[in-house]
């Protein structure tokens, strides 16, 4: 029976080769290769990291494991009922059992230290196309070596093989997992040059080395879309930054090859959660101020002050002071670095001082106990970090040193990103122009004392001229494929002026100029499927034109029709502010007409206004009023086509509400006006200019069609979406999994299930996948599995009904399970069913009230 039961593993395994033969599961297989007790340890484990499901693969081994079960007590039997012969074969398996008990053990921990790596991606990303990058591809850290900080002293060498130990392990440990470390000080302690100086010692160890800023989203996704270009991988031209990072963690969970992965100034672990590759191999390297980072790295350092001694070195080597002078000197540099606390940055900055000024070190020191506010400074007992002081007196003599126009450019660079400043002026002019985060934080918090009038004059400066170079969303709200390399180029600028702004303690007053900057930023991001920070721009433009209560309305209605997209992605939570933010942007493109003398309004405005009517026919396709949905969208498709007349730019213009209009028509049971619709008569789907808007259509046309019962057709289309997502918005991008999920819908599987991992689906989305894989589970007999998936949607979809749909009528019965799991994501990620349940004009009767008078003198030229 041991012979079969063995025959049976092989096999099952053998099934699984292909895949378990990829350079990332090999050593894996290696240690799966008994069965023992794996199943037990399989169950505990599945309980102990929860929402982290074992691999696949395993799991298709447990009917085997099941077996092994029963072979083990029909053993025990034998023993019990049997003589000396059977005790000797009892006796025989348990030195085998013995002899692999280690094994099973060493397999337990391998999973302990590589659980990140467990769940069988592959399964889910079959249809991606491994990219096997060319050799002796590598990528320095893109930055200058300074000789800043620790890098001269025995001790910091030590440090640098501390630091290379963690990164690639001790010198005979041949073990694969991934290596990460997080370096972890206040600001100034030379983090930053400590991983530079890291990256050059040690760069011959590694095929490839990515440096990240970690500042903002935008520039994470812009640091390892960066990445991918420097190794020449094939994205789609116009791709989304989304499909260039998920290429970019492809090639390094993927290759064979050592690499370094440098996250710079990190400020949450989470922000790190799209971007850091589940792989069981590479090493990543963190800088933070944040000590707790270190509790979910595999090793941390904690940097101290410099002693004396290396303060002085510090000083002495900063300012190039002579042999023939370094005895005399020495002690001078001493005091100094001990009066400032041993601090990196601060002696740095006072090395640069001493040089400006042509000073000698002595009579600095006199110049220091001279300075009263310096030594009211240090003599500070309020301070939370003790070289918080002597960073402080270290800006004070920086800034003497600046005159006035310097000051005012120091002042306006401080709300810019000092980062990609420096980076951009490199790539322009070979310049080097750096401001360290601190002293950009130390001119912003001066700047309010400043005199009356000068935080304001240098808010408006850098907005203005960050305007003048963030390129402007179509006036037309449609999308600009051509300007997201500029976009993402200044993106990193505009963060860092609304993170200023709203970090403030006397936050600037607001312009409409800042209000649309910011509204152009979350419509980019918005298109680049960057969905987190685009909802947080959107907030921020929505609060800074509140102010505008009486004015201009056709820019206030840009802000709210994007703050309604943003959300609409979001499901049901957002789903009222979505219907709010659509119903203000109608209300104040008539309140323009309306105030606008009729030779005035121009063919944007009448466009734009119909676009507002067509736009609300996504949130209630959302709230399930179909009827409504074809109401308003007739308008808007009627303004268009007066506008345009019965041309191919109209057919274009009026796609979306057409597409919604027919959607409408196969949850009302209108199947044949549903099938009717030909999603791209035109065939535009091949111009890069509407490829990714089409997408959504070709999406929703297959949606129609498995409502009809075209299931072949369906197939077809999806498939075909599939592959241009995944090209363009990468594996794991939010629409991307929209479309496995409708996939398995139409046929009945969800080993793509795993992909509710990934941070970018909503919860309710990943409650909705669950359900349904719970339901399969079910019908396969996996009972344990689909129970825990069950349990878990069952909590997210009634706590999400409870909260949110309190728009329900308590006359209209409640929708079944399956319903209620559609109802609680938005319509964009697919409906399995369509039900018509919300009588018409129950969420929109309020929109009413804004439509135009009969005696409008615009009246004529719209309708």
């Amino acid at each position: 029976m041991s012979a079969s039961i063995d025959d049976r593993w092989r096999a099952a395994v053998a099934l699984q080769k292909k895949r378990l033969n990829k350079p990332k599961y090999r050593h894996i297989l290696k240690e799966i290769e008994h069965h023992g007790s794996l199943q037990t340890w399989m169950l505990s484990a599945k309980a102990e990291y929860g929402r982290r499901y074992l691999p696949r693969v395993a799991m298709k081994l447990g009917p085997v494991l099941s077996e092994f079960g029963h072979f083990i007590r029909a053993i025990t039997t034998m023993v019990q009922g049997g003589g000396a012969i059977a005790g000797l074969v009892w006796g025989s398996i348990q030195v085998l059992l013995a002899r692999h008990e280690a094994n099973i053990a060493r397999q337990c921990e391998q999973f302990h230290l590589e659980r990140g790596v467990a769940v069988d991606v592959e399964l889910v990303r079959s249809v991606r196309v491994l990219l096997n990058p060319g050799a002796g591809v590598g990528g320095p850290a893109p930055h200058r070596r300074t000789g800043r900080g620790r890098t001269g002293t025995a001790a910091a060498a030590a440090l640098q093989r501390a630091l290379h130990e963690y990164m690639t392990g001790a010198p005979h440990d041949t073990s694969v997992k991934q290596r990460s470390c997080v370096v972890h000080a206040r600001a100034g302690m030379g983090k930053t040059q400590l991983a530079i100086e890291y990256t050059y010692r040690y760069r011959q160890h590694f095929d490839y080395i990515a440096w990240v800023c970690a500042d903002s989203e935008p520039e994470l996704a812009n640091g390892m879309a960066q990445f991918a270009r420097l190794l020449g991988i094939p994205v789609a031209r116009g791709a989304p930054t989304r499909a260039a990072v998920e290429a970019a963690k492809n090639v390094l969970e993927t290759t064979t090859k050592q690499w370094l992965l440098i996250f710079d100034n990190v400020h949450r672990r989470e922000d790190l959660n799209a971007y850091w590759p589940a792989c069981a191999s590479g090493s990543v390297l963190i800088t933070s101020q944040a000590a707790n980072i270190g509790r979910t790295t595999v090793s941390a350092i904690a940097l101290a002050p410099l002693s004396p001694a290396e303060g002085a070195m510090l000083l002495v080597d900063q300012i190039e002071l002579g042999d023939q002078h370094y005895s005399q000197e020495f002690p001078k540099a001493n005091m100094i670095a001990a009066t400032f606390h041993g601090h990196p940055l601060s002696i740095v900055h006072i090395a640069g001082f001493i040089q400006l000024s042509n000073i000698s070190l002595g009579d600095f020191a006199h110049l220091l106990k001279e300075q009263k506010h310096v030594n009211q400074i240090l003599n500070q007992d309020n301070a939370v970090y003790p070289y918080d002081k002597p960073l402080r007196v270290a800006h004070e003599f920086t800034l003497l040193k600046l005159d006035t126009p310097s000051s005012k450019l120091a002042q306006v660079l401080s709300m810019l990103s000092p980062e990609d400043c420096r980076r951009q002026q490199q790539q322009a002019a070979g310049g080097d122009l750096f401001m360290h985060r601190s002293l950009q934080s130390r001119l912003q918090t001066q700047l309010p004392n400043q005199e009356e009038g000068r935080l304001q004059q240098v808010f408006d400066v850098a907005v203005t001229l960050t305007r003048r170079l963030f390129p402007r969303q179509s006036p037309v709200q449609f999308p600009q494929n051509d300007i997201w390399e500029k976009c993402e180029r200044y993106s990193p600028q505009v963060m860092s002026i609304m993170s200023m702004h709203q970090s403030a303690a006397q936050a600037p007053q607001c312009s409409i100029e800042y209000a649309t900057l910011l509204s152009d930023l979350s419509n980019y991001l918005y298109e680049r499927n960057i969905f987190e920070a685009a909802l947080r721009a959107s907030d921020a433009a929505e609060t800074a034109c509140e102010v505008f209560t009486s004015s201009h309305e056709s820019i206030r209605a840009d802000i709210h029709t994007l703050s309604g997209a943003v959300r609409d992605t979001y499901g049901i939570p957002h789903r009222q502010k979505t219907l709010y933010h659509y119903a203000m942007a109608v209300a104040l493109r008539q309140d323009h007409l309306n105030k606008s003398a009729a030779a005035d309004i121009t063919q944007d405005d009448l466009w734009n206004y119909a676009n507002a009517w067509g736009n609300m026919t996504v949130i209630l396709l959302d709230y399930e009023c179909y009827e409504d949905v074809i109401l308003y969208a007739d308008l808007a498709i009627m303004i268009k086509t007066k506008l345009l007349g019965s041309t191919s730019q109209a057919a274009i213009a009026c796609y979306e509400q057409v597409r919604n209009k027919h959607i409408a028509y196969a949850a009302l049971g209108r199947l044949a006006e549903a099938q009717e619709w030909q999603v791209d008569a035109e065939d535009i789907t091949r111009d890069p200019t509407y490829t990714v808007i089409m997408i959504r259509y070709h999406f929703f046309h297959a949606n129609i069609l498995m409502t009809c019962g075209w299931l072949e057709q369906a197939h077809a289309t999806l498939s075909m979406v599939l592959e241009m997502r995944t090209r363009l918005f990468g594996p794991s991008g939010r629409s991307t999994l929209d479309t496995y999920y409708l996939l398995a819908i139409l046929e009945l599987k969800r080993d793509n299930i795993h992909m509710a991992e990934t941070d970018d689906w909503t919860e309710e989305a990943i409650a909705r996948a669950k359900y349904w894989l719970a339901k399969v589970l079910f019908l396969k007999g996996e009972h344990v599995e689909a129970r825990g998936l069950l349990e878990e949607a069952e909590w997210v979809r009634a706590v999400s009904w409870a909260t949110y749909a309190t728009y329900w009528p308590v006359d209209v019965p409640v929708p079944d399970q399956d319903a209620m799991y559609d109802h609680i994501v938005p319509t964009e990620a697919g409906r399995s069913i369509f039900t018509h349940r919300l009588p018409p004009s129950r969420m929109s009767n309020d929109l009413n009230e804004t439509e135009p008078p009969s005696d409008s003198p615009a009246a004529a030229r719209y309708l």
